[in-house]
């Protein structure tokens, strides 16, 4: 496989894009949702506006014509998986939002006793 296509007119955030970073190929897909969080134009892949076939097709063609932009996308979109996408990443992130909440109650429970 040289290359990832996701051509959805409506997505949240796609676990097709993660797996297909995470393995190392370039995207090109549609400007929706949250894929243009995932993909970095022109560095982890290309994203088109969607119903809008030339456009796609005009991506594709880049990317199949060109092995080394190619390549370049891969390893690029593979570092982008590992460093913000990971199982280890998103413990992190989760464990941060948790810490983050229970201070905010910590403050809110000492301010309540000094109110009192």
């Amino acid at each position: 496989m040289d290359l990832s296509l996701l051509c959805s007119l409506r997505e949240g955030f796609s676990n097709v894009i993660l797996e297909s970073m995470a393995s190392g190929r370039p995207l090109v897909a549609s400007n929706v949702g949250g894929n243009p969080e995932a993909i970095v134009e022109g560095v982890t892949g290309l994203l088109f506006e969607p119903q809008k076939p030339d456009e796609l097709a005009a991506k594709i063609i880049l990317l199949l014509k060109d092995k080394e932009l190619r390549e370049r996308m891969g390893r690029a979109a593979r570092e982008r998986a590992a460093t913000l996408f990971s199982r280890n990443q998103m413990v992190k992130d989760y464990q941060e939002i948790y810490e983050q909440l229970l201070r905010a109650k910590e403050v809110t429970a000492t301010h309540a006793m000094t109110v009192a």
